[in-house]
């Protein structure tokens, strides 16, 4: 069996542990709905999974830590619940590169439709306008 360095392991658990306090500390001057309210949905959506996981993955080691068997407890499932939203939300959020255009086919695309627009205005006569204007007059006429 190796030989695990019990200094090494805990100077390295510690730093990590200052490192994660030290990330967190803007989160944690705040209340959490706060912080949340700040984010775009994007964000507070990968924020949300991210605690989830956060504390079910300390409360899977809190029973590891004590002797209970993780894998006998529902924690497990929870977890692996969790990592299927992960996934989802990472899905959700990652954006394909949209289709480029080509410029030419949009160029032809807008000429013939500009051509089609005008071709279909109807010409509108002097004479119409006339006629407008007579009918108004015998409307003011007979009353």
């Amino acid at each position: 069996m190796a030989e695990i360095n019990l200094n090494s392991t805990v100077a390295e658990i510690t730093h990590t542990v200052d490192t994660i306090h030290t990330l967190i500390k803007p989160l944690l001057a705040m209340p959490l709905t706060e912080a949340l309210s700040k984010l775009s949905p994007e964000e507070r959506a990968q924020m949300d999974v991210l605690i989830a996981y956060s504390i079910n993955t300390l409360y899977w080691a809190y029973l590891k830590l004590n002797g209970v068997p993780p894998q006998e407890h529902p924690v497990l499932k929870e977890l692996q619940r969790i990592k299927l939203y992960i996934q989802k939300v990472k899905e959700a959020t990652s954006s394909p590169e949209p289709p480029a255009a080509d410029e030419k086919a949009v160029e032809q695309f807008l000429q013939k439709t500009k051509g089609e627009l005008d071709a279909s205005k109807p010409a509108t006569p002097a004479k119409s306008k006339g006629k407008r204007k007579s009918k108004k007059r015998k409307a003011d006429s007979s009353a």
